[in-house]
């Protein structure tokens, strides 16, 4: 049957035996390393995405406390005009602290309501995830929470760069299989020439 045909190549000598042995095993080692070499990268960049939202968001509040306790409508947005240059910026909001936004990236959201927004004054993560990291930041002044900042921050470039380091991974697992699949054929036809040629059992 045509089944067969496979499993007599691949089983069927000593040889064969050990070339599939030993590329199995590379195959599964190799799968394991790239599959935590790339969790460990996403959870980094994860890490530092959060890290950099959560930076962004504070610094935001900070600037605008007086302009929205002043209701400077232009003053903030300007300001956020000045975070477009931020490559990985999804958005950026100055409201007060009912969530009427003041100010936005997206011009067309001026007048509307953040319904979300936390119910703790205090910085709050509000998603974390890799294809967006939501945070937002209360504005104080004088110790009296006058406003939010809330950021969102994606993961564009840095997720090429993963996707790079994974095709990297696989085509070094790839010649990492080969090279053993190789080396094991040598030993092989090394072993059975000592043999007399022979096939193995």
């Amino acid at each position: 049957m045509m089944w067969r045909t496979p499993s007599r190549f691949f089983l069927g000598t000593l040889r064969r035996r050990l070339i599939f042995s030993v590329a199995m095993v590379h195959a599964v080692m190799m799968a394991l390393f790239v599959g935590d070499l790339t969790v460990r990268q996403r959870d980094m960049l994860l890490d530092r995405q959060i890290e950099e939202a959560t930076a962004l968001s504070q610094a935001l509040a900070t600037s605008a406390a007086g302009w929205i306790a002043a209701d400077d409508v232009s003053g903030l947005q300007e300001l956020l005009e000045a975070q477009r240059r931020h490559p990985e910026m999804l958005f950026a909001i100055l409201a007060d602290r009912e969530g009427h936004v003041l100010a936005d990236i997206d011009k067309s959201r001026q007048g509307q309501y953040l319904l979300d927004l936390p119910r703790e004054v205090r910085q709050t993560i509000l998603l974390s995830a890799p294809a967006l990291v939501d945070v937002a930041t209360p504005a104080m002044v004088g110790g009296r929470h006058v406003g939010w900042a809330r950021v969102g921050i994606g993961q564009r470039s840095a997720g090429q760069k993963l996707a790079e380091i994974t095709r990297g991974g696989v085509a070094y697992a790839v010649g990492a299989i080969l090279i053993g699949s190789i080396i094991a054929w040598f030993m092989g036809r090394r072993q059975r020439q000592r043999r007399g040629g022979r096939p193995g059992t």
